[in-house]
């Protein structure tokens, strides 16, 4: 096994992207029920202080505990990976920060501005978290090297960029634009966890397929030359 500590930690990745997927699922589930019901009993429901059904707070207490396993699992992950490649570690870094700022959101919860752009920090330290995820797999294949999961890597964090691009840009919009409107709310509860469900199943094929990368040997001659120093071309020109 050529990267053995990279091995185990994309293991924990693969697995904790999984988790968050499910997470994000259940949250868009939750969305949706929350907003039907609205709809359903009408405008004048949603000044009503009403206690949550038992069932809506189980499962939004489930979705969180799945997305805290997903959290700690990735952190792990990027933890035991960063043995192996530097681009772990800039990983690990931005998932520091994101706690820090999310610390921060939970502790001003009052203070609505604050809390907006903590989060809107937090989204993008995830963002830079992923980003050096996928450099650092990109890094690995261009050492077996695995043409085929590099680029697969280098094209998931282009979109990756893409997605998370757009949901800070409606967080700032809805910081920087006050929404009153019920039904544009609505529509941004909903689209914000669906691109984030994109980037996961995206981030998701990109892991599984490195995975399946590192279980293999690498080839004896391209071996041969990553030993004596000699970098692979292709992955030079693309990551600089």
């Amino acid at each position: 096994m050529k990267f053995p500590n990279a091995v185990n930690g994309v293991k924990k990745i693969c697995l904790a992207e999984v988790l968050q997927i499910l997470a994000v699922i259940m949250g868009i589930s939750l969305i949706v029920v929350l907003v039907a019901n609205n709809v359903t009993l009408g405008a004048e429901a949603l000044n009503q202080e009403s206690a949550p059904s038992a069932f809506v707070s189980a499962f939004g207490i489930g979705a969180s505990l799945v997305g805290l396993a997903a959290f700690v699992l990735n952190l792990l992950g990027v933890m035991t990976a960063q043995k192996d490649d530097d681009n772990f570690k800039k990983a690990f870094l931005f998932i520091l920060i994101g706690i820090v700022c999310s610390a921060v959101s939970a502790v001003f919860n009052s203070n609505d501005g604050l809390k907006r752009w903590m989060d809107t920090v937090s989204t993008l330290s995830s963002l830079f978290a992923s980003y050096f995820v996928l450099s650092g797999i990109a890094s690995l294949a261009g050492k077996y090297p695995d043409n085929a999961t590099m680029n697969l890597a280098l094209k998931a964090r282009a979109r990756l960029v893409g997605t998370f691009s757009a949901t800070v840009l409606m967080q700032l919009a809805a910081i920087i634009f006050p929404i009153q409107s019920c039904t544009v709310l609505s529509v941004l509860c909903v689209s914000i966890p669906l691109m984030q469900l994109v980037s996961c199943m995206l981030y998701m094929m990109t892991l599984a397929k490195c995975r399946r990368m590192l279980a293999k040997p690498p080839r004896r001659s391209d071996s041969r030359l990553h030993d004596r120093g000699v970098s692979v071309p292709e992955y030079s020109a693309l990551t600089r």
